[in-house]
């Protein structure tokens, strides 16, 4: 479990929300189109079900690269998750 000085996160609660109340909320609350929620539903319900636990050496085939974690990622380009953007005054 990562410590909170690791990535600087915010606390992020979650709500196991069954897939049929989300996919309601997509399409009643956001607006999402119907064909994208269909999508994302049904890749949400392959997620519950294990569908993409599989690892792979596609990544490293693909790239040349051995795959990294997401805190050896953050801790690399730790400049981009931390720095603000600037505002630009339009002439």
């Amino acid at each position: 479990m990562p410590k909170r000085d690791d990535f600087h996160f915010f606390p992020v609660t979650y709500v196991d929300l069954p897939v049929e109340a989300w996919r309601r909320a997509l399409v009643e609350q956001a607006n999402f189109p119907e064909f994208l929620v269909t999508h994302l539903a049904s890749v949400a319900k392959e997620h519950q079900q294990g569908v993409f636990s599989v690892q792979t050496d596609t990544a490293e085939k693909l790239s040349g690269q051995p795959p990294q974690s997401l805190r050896a990622f953050v801790r690399a380009h730790r400049e981009a998750f931390s720095a603000r953007p600037r505002m630009q005054a339009h002439a």
